[in-house]
């Protein structure tokens, strides 16, 4: 597991609560990935951990934040400003800080 405290079932629900959201089968949500139903079947059944790519880019895809995805924050949106396509590339860099921030706690933590 990447994050020693990663919390794989309000993943797996945010997930499924976004999929459905947007009335996408597993079929359907998997072709957008070039993956396969069984990966997101294991995703939304938490059989199966994310890797930091596939968060990002379910973040990207669902136009909601990493916090929101691993359980960090109750609110779904990213902030106006990241919209925008000058601040994209800062919505998506601040995303990658985080994960890389919670990585590095975990790493110290075993370190310990």
């Amino acid at each position: 597991m990447f994050l020693e405290n990663f919390n794989n079932d309000i993943f797996s629900e945010r997930l499924k609560s976004l999929r459905m959201s947007k009335n996408l089968t597993l079929d359907k949500l998997a072709k957008e990935f070039n993956s396969t139903k069984g990966t997101f079947s294991n995703l939304e059944n938490a059989k199966k951990n994310p890797s930091v790519d596939m968060i990002l880019s379910i973040a990207n895809y669902f136009d909601v934040s990493v916090d929101y995805l691993l359980g960090r924050t109750d609110n779904s949106e990213i902030t106006k400003a990241a919209h925008s396509k000058d601040d994209n590339d800062v919505a998506v860099d601040n995303d990658i800080a985080t994960l890389k921030r919670l990585s590095k706690e975990k790493n110290e933590k075993k370190e310990k």
